[in-house]
């Protein structure tokens, strides 16, 4: 024969003091919580919100019914403001509030349980049915905005990020490469009359003033630099073009023309690398909408 539900409810509240204990990890305590919530039948708030979560944060949620209560959670009540693409940022006044409503509500709980374990008493069930679902609602409410404020920093986050995997995938279509070459990368920069190539400079010399303003977020020592311009890039081009092109006469010339060509090629090269890398990022290019794709 099954246990009685009475059995089974004084087992789960027996597991719930021994997960109050100093030693035991907050986390056992919310997930005993969760299921001296089942056995008293609190109601499960809605928790639909959890299926638009993106798959890196759909995982920590993967079984449909289930609170799952996580401790870390509590971390984001008071975080501390970021930087964010050069924009401090952090979570709202509304988030914070509720944020501390959770709080609250966790504390009574905890509160209430530890008086009654104290003495040794099964703690009042119908009250205990009453604080858990009080909590239960507190932790959606807050669970379900701080979320959408952190996908939407995110997603400001990303989104230099992704309008630069957005130029590099609309430049290589421009220029018939599957990946920036060298002598292709000169002829986007160089070969502009009035035909599709002024599409091409023009979309390459976004991708460069992006590039310097990432440079610029990216080097929190402050030694980034959002100077980066089409005129150092054309002007690589230009001599990297002329030193291919030269023929010298003598050593000096030739010293002189192997220097201009080994410069220019670095500056080139480098910013090849990088269009590389931002086309390389293909599982990230798969995810954004169409609508957002130039």
């Amino acid at each position: 024969m099954g246990l009685s539900w009475s059995s089974l409810i004084e087992t789960a509240l027996d597991q719930l003091r021994e997960a109050r204990k100093p030693q035991v990890e907050p986390q056992r305590f919310l997930a005993q919580l969760e299921i001296v919530a089942t056995l008293l039948r609190v109601d499960l708030t809605d928790r639909s919100y959890r299926n638009n979560f993106t798959p890196n944060y759909r995982v920590l949620f993967d079984r449909p019914g289930r609170r799952l209560y996580i401790y870390e959670l509590f971390n984001c009540f008071d975080c501390e403001p970021i930087f964010v693409n050069g924009k401090l940022i952090r979570i709202s006044q509304e988030a914070r509030q509720k944020g501390k409503l959770l709080k609250r509500c966790y504390h009574e709980l905890l509160e209430t349980v530890d008086a009654y374990f104290l003495v040794g008493a099964i703690p009042d069930l119908e009250k205990m049915r009453t604080l858990l679902a009080r909590f239960d609602k507190t932790w959606v409410d807050f669970e379900k905005l701080y979320f959408e404020e952190l996908f939407k920093i995110e997603a400001e986050a990303r989104a230099p990020v992704v309008r630069a995997m957005q130029l590099e995938h609309k430049l290589r279509s421009l220029e018939a490469s599957d990946t920036p070459q060298l002598e292709v990368l000169v002829s986007s920069i160089r070969d502009r009359p009035p035909t599709r190539y002024n599409e091409r400079f023009e979309v390459l010399k976004q991708l460069v003033q992006l590039t310097a303003g990432l440079n610029n977020c990216a080097n929190v020592a402050g030694r980034g630099r959002d100077d980066l311009s089409m005129d150092v890039l054309v002007a690589a081009a230009d001599r990297w073009a002329l030193a291919k092109s030269l023929k010298p006469s003598n050593e000096l010339e030739t010293y002189h023309c192997k220097v201009q060509r080994v410069l220019s090629s670095r500056v080139l090269q480098h910013f090849a690398d990088l269009r590389k890398y931002f086309g390389s990022i293909s599982d990230i290019w798969k995810e954004v909408p169409l609508s957002e794709k130039i």
